[in-house]
């Protein structure tokens, strides 16, 4: 299974440099949005427009 809570104790890092951070980070695909690529219809990871507030920029790595 591909989930997001594997990727720091893979060395991964996500740093969420929007300002102001809004009320998401990145999460776990959602296969009924849309199903991923390959492997299980959740085996993505995903950012929207809740990494910020309203017009800001986000900035989410």
């Amino acid at each position: 299974m591909d989930v997001i809570t594997t990727l720091a104790g893979s060395g991964w890092v996500m740093q969420n440099n929007s300002v102001p951070v809004g009320l998401t980070n990145w999460f776990q695909g959602n296969g009924t949005v849309f199903a991923a690529f390959n492997g299980a219809s959740d085996s993505y990871i995903g950012a929207n427009f809740n990494n910020t507030t309203g017009a800001n920029t986000i900035s989410n790595w």
